[in-house]
Parts: C-alpha cells; structure tokens; sequence
C-alpha cells in the first residue's frame, strides 16, 4: 500500500510538470534529473536524481578546499554590527541639575538619592574638565606594574616598553603582528588574525589597539617552540641541569603546525607578555621556523628562569562561580 501511494503521488506530480517551451531552465532541469522510479527491497520508492550543477563552495574554505581560520573571521566581523557613531562629545552639566532647576526645586525635599547623583554627576564632568587628572588604572594594569616591578634590572633593558607589553601610540598592535604569549603551560608566539573588544556585554572585531588593556580576546596562529615538548618547565628554576640556564643554549626552532594540521587559538588577552617588532621569523628549515637576532633576544630573556618564575606567578583569574558549582582559580 506505502509503494502504490508513493507512485500515484509521484505520477500525480509528474502529470503536473508543464511540458510547454515557456517552461524555465530550473523547472526543465528537475523534470530530467528526475531519472528513475524503482521498488528497493525493503518495498520502498526510490527516486535518482541526476544533477549537473557542480558543488557549492562555501566561503570559509580556502581555493584548495580546506577551511581557513582567516575566512572564518572575516565571516565573523563581516556579520557583527557595523554601527559607527560620530562622536561631539561636550562636557557640561545635565539639564536636570541645571541652576534653575534647583531654584525651582529648592522648597521640594530631595531625597538622599537624587542628591548622591547629582554629586556624583557633578564630581565626573569637573574630572573630565581636568587635564592633570588620571583615571584609575584597572586591577589588571595594577597586576601587570606589579610583575614588572620584581624583573630583573638587566631584563628590562632587552625588553623596551615591557610597561605596556610594547603596544604603544607608536608601535599598536594590530592584525599580522606577532605576539609572545603565556598560557598555564607554555609560553609560545602567536600571529594576529583578529582583536577583540568588550563594549556593551559583546566582544567585538577591532582592526587596531594602542592599549593591550582595553582587549578582552585575541584570535591567533600558533608558533609553538618545539623545545616546549621537552617539559621545560619540569626543570627547577636554580637546577643547573636546566638547558636554559646556560649561556650557549641555542634558540627553538618553532613550528605553526601539528601533523598536517595548522594550530590556532582564542586566547585572552590578558595572556600577552610582549608584542614583538615586525615579523620575528629569519628563515625556514624545511617546516620549522628560526627567530631573528632580535627576536631571539626577546625570546631568550622571557625565557630566562628568573623573568618566567615572575611571569609564571602572576596572580591567578578569579572565576564568578556558577549556582550550584564552587570557585575554582586559573
């Protein structure tokens, strides 16, 4: 019974195909791929569709066919709001704290709120009119002052601008720069793909920054030091078996790939510890990576037990618990 009402429904919608000339290329092509109709063995209705349109590519894949992490942010900031305000900002006093107001207002009773407001209201217009003054810095500007307070004299010469992880005015970091980064285990280079920003409880596309501080993420293509896989943070830090603690170590080679797979990351940019100049890269051995002479420099004093014992034991990430889950520490 199925099989006999698949086949008065398929003549049904066979009988309903135009089979005039007016019939459009899309309609004529459906009535012939519709191909064959055949009884399968578990008495089912088979239908073979013939097609020769080729296959839709998406836009995330590269011209190879593989997926491409670059196309995959651009799909990203190519859908987050492009809203863009022209900002004339003028500092003044809001209307409803205006003088007349309060002459108007002054036998009416204020309630203890409204004046806090206007105090407040009050106190950060006279801040914004004041040059000298400077705001506050963030918890995670205090953290970063300091970690680079306890460096070693001599690291912080071969690390310019180590203050403000050498992302400045001057020097801003923006994407196909190369960043060294911390994480729990290692520390490793990354190349930026995209930065982002927190405004309004969204993390937005930003396409440059003079202020590592106002990032929240950073999407990266890893370079991983391949000596990383040898546990160098197994090592004591004043254990003289410690490769890194001879002068003659040579520098990693470094490697963006695992296998035949291309290494990639969403880190928070908290993470970063220094912003490298230009491409840190000199020369490729077959598929490893060697650092330039300044490069180099910079890697080998972050690597240095006495800066990385410092780095290492920046003060853990506070999570907000979850209800009904405990507080854990990054």
């Amino acid at each position: 019974m199925r099989y006999a009402a698949l086949c008065e429904d398929y003549d049904h919608i066979i009988a309903n195909i135009p089979n005039s000339e007016s019939t459009s290329p899309a309609e004529h092509t459906t009535s012939q791929n519709l191909k064959a109709v055949g009884a399968t063995s578990d008495g089912t209705c088979a239908i073979v569709l013939e097609s020769n349109v080729g296959p839709v590519l998406s836009a995330l894949f590269d011209d190879s066919g593989k997926l491409s992490i670059s196309h995959i942010l651009d799909a990203r900031k190519s859908h987050q709001s492009e809203t863009k305000v022209h900002s004339e900002r003028v500092v003044t006093i809001d209307p409803k704290f205006a003088l007349h107001r309060v002459i108007e207002e002054e036998s009416a009773p204020k309630s203890k709120l409204s004046i806090s407001r206007e105090y407040s209201h009050r106190l950060a217009a006279m801040q914004k009119l004041d040059i000298d003054f400077k705001n506050p810095t963030k918890a995670r500007e205090e953290r970063w002052n300091a970690v680079i307070g306890a460096l070693p004299k001599d690291a912080m010469k071969r690390l310019p601008y180590i203050a403000s992880k050498n992302v400045h005015t001057l020097h801003p970091l923006r994407r196909g720069s190369f960043v060294i980064i911390r994480s729990e285990k290692r520390m490793y280079i990354g190349e930026v793909l995209d930065l982002y920003k927190k405004g309004k409880n969204r993390h937005g596309s930003v396409p440059s920054s003079s202020n590592s501080a106002e990032l929240s993420y950073l999407s990266l293509r890893v370079y991983r030091a391949l000596d990383s896989d040898i546990q160098l943070y197994a090592y004591d830090d004043d254990d003289d078996s410690n490769p890194l603690n001879s002068d003659d170590t040579s520098l990693p080679l470094f490697s963006c790939t695992l296998k035949i797979f291309e290494l990639h990351t969403h880190a928070p940019a908290q993470q970063l510890v220094y912003h490298l100049n230009g491409n840190p890269f000199a020369q490729q051995l077959r598929s490893h990576l060697t650092l330039s002479a300044e490069a180099g420099a910079r890697w080998a004093t972050l690597s240095r037990p006495s800066v990385k014992r410092v780095i290492l034991k920046l003060p853990p990430t506070i999570k907000i618990p979850v209800r009904g889950a405990q507080m854990t520490e990054k």
